[in-house]
């Protein structure tokens, strides 16, 4: 069984659900996103987080995707033990979240004035590893724009702005394998069999 938290109208779930997932619930606050999603076909739920994460249901799967910035460092804790609480043995988290090494992160970080918590790769591992998680796989995040010409053009600019970045850290004495470029992370969090 698959969760999306915050699930907006349901574009997830709607995905998942067309690549042949079929035990797929969205939950959102805001009931416009989820007469949306009920429009789309989804298993969808108005309520918050916590009430769905308070109940006994596990999951193999809970995506929370731009949910998690939004909350402040206490109450992120909490969520993130709540979710892996709610995973089966061997279940799965997956959350987006802007990333605050990305080349202009504060764009990305700071841009909504709702956002709390914002993170990068080594805090990100450090907070589900301390909140329970067995193990942690940081990904990057898909950089395209429409347009074949147009999206080879911002490949060749991201090859210069990442060099830079990697002189520009290893100028600071960071290590550049420790650090994602791109705008948001995708964490992958794991719970112990």
């Amino acid at each position: 069984s698959i969760v999306d938290l915050g699930s907006g109208y349901g574009s997830l779930c709607h995905w998942l659900q067309q690549k042949g997932y079929h035990n797929v619930h969205a939950v959102d606050t805001s009931p416009e996103q989820v007469q949306r999603a009920e429009e789309l076909g989804i298993s969808v739920e108005l309520c918050d987080v916590n009430s769905t994460l308070n109940r006994k249901e596990t999951y193999d799967i809970i995506f929370a995707i731009d949910f998690i910035e939004h909350f402040d460092k206490e109450d992120l804790v909490v969520l993130i033990k709540k979710m892996i609480g709610r995973l089966n043995p061997n279940g799965k988290l997956i959350l987006r979240t802007p990333n605050v090494d990305a080349p202009i992160g504060s764009f990305y970080a700071y841009g909504d004035f709702t956002h709390g918590v914002i993170l990068n790769k080594h805090s990100a591992i450090q907070l589900l590893l301390a909140c329970g998680a067995h193990r942690v796989t940081i990904h990057p995040s898909s950089l395209r724009v429409k347009g074949a010409i147009k999206n080879t053009f911002r490949k060749l600019m991201w090859l210069v702005v990442k060099a830079t970045m990697k002189l520009s850290l290893s100028a600071s004495g960071r290590r550049v394998s420790a650090v994602s470029y791109t705008p948001n992370l995708i964490i992958e969090a794991f719970k112990k069999d």
